[in-house]
């Protein structure tokens, strides 16, 4: 028998003794105080006395009854102690079990929710990508592949806005294939498109990074010069179709040769920019009027407003 039993019972020996003592003085002393004071009341709680002295012996006997057998066999769960507060003593093995599941469940949904999130950041990248593809689509031309009359269009509220701030003005230059109609009559639409997409290359070689070529419609396109006076302007002109003229077209077992004439405007904030493009417009009619294949810009306010006088060209090879 364990040492910690040995003592259980006899702790419970000698709480059983002195409450039985104490009850059977208490008794004695009720009997007594019973004859001294002879009502029913009295009586009564000198009898009482002796019984709650019992009562709470025998409640300590069990006590130490319940204790000593949880001593016998540790295995057996204490009750008692299972009814308190776990503070870290009680039932180790099982909390740690919990633990090392809990642990388990809480690292397999972290996987999960991690997984989840790369599922989500992989399509908000995919649709940043579609709608990036879509917004370049809707700004180019499908044939030519330049940025279509939309794209130039914002291109030149951008530069207008820019020159509220800076006052930094910029040229325009309507630019228009001359009798490109024949080609597509002597060879068909098919050659006159790769024809529009040779001229569309041509322009990207000859143009600075900054400016931007638009086809604006058909065979005519739109230059746009930022920060340039029309003299810059003219020049850059004169440079493209230059350029255009002197390389060959060679497209579908076909060789022939492009020219276009181009009409130059300036915005300088006195106007808008429709006012800017008219007046490219009307310099690229001068252009076409004076022999095609050739740069032509309004004259400076004080030139005389008749004739050819009222345009600068400039010099072409027929």
């Amino acid at each position: 028998m364990s040492p910690e039993r040995l003592n259980v019972r006899s702790m419970r020996r000698k709480l059983f003794v002195s409450h039985f003592f104490a009850a059977l003085g208490a008794c004695l002393a009720g009997v007594v105080f019973s004859w001294r004071c002879p009502d029913e009341l009295s009586c009564l709680a000198a009898l009482a006395a002796p019984v709650i002295s019992l009562g709470a012996a025998l409640a300590a006997v069990r006590a130490l009854a319940a204790r000593g057998a949880h001593a016998a066999d540790p295995e057996k769960p204490d009750m008692a102690a299972a009814a308190l507060v776990d503070d870290g003593r009680t039932a180790p093995a099982a909390r740690n079990a919990f633990g090392a599941e809990g642990g388990a469940g809480l690292r397999e949904r972290n996987a999960e929710l991690e997984r989840q999130n790369s599922r989500l950041l992989a399509e908000i990248a995919e649709r940043k990508l579609l709608e990036a593809r879509l917004a370049q689509a809707a700004g180019t031309d499908p044939l030519t592949g330049l940025p279509n009359r939309r794209a130039a269009e914002e291109r030149l509220a951008y530069l207008a806005s820019r020159h509220k701030r800076s006052g930094e003005r910029f040229a325009v230059a309507l630019c228009d294939l001359d009798r490109f109609k024949s080609v597509n009559d002597r060879f068909g639409h098919e050659t006159g498109d790769a024809a529009l997409r040779h001229v569309a290359g041509v322009f990207r070689a000859a143009l600075r990074e900054q400016d931007m070529a638009a086809r604006w419609g058909g065979e005519e396109f739109l230059l746009i010069f930022p920060d340039t006076e029309i003299s810059g302007g003219r020049i850059a002109a004169e440079k493209v179709r230059t350029r255009l003229n002197a390389r060959l077209c060679r497209v579908n077992g076909h060789a022939f040769r492009l020219s276009a004439s181009f009409g130059l405007g300036l915005y300088d904030g006195s106007d808008g920019i429709k006012a800017a493009v008219r007046a490219a417009d009307q310099a690229l009619y001068a252009a076409k009027s004076l022999g095609r294949n050739r740069v032509a810009c309004a004259a400076p306010d004080d030139a005389p407003d008749t004739s050819e006088a009222r345009w600068i060209a400039a010099p072409h090879e027929a």
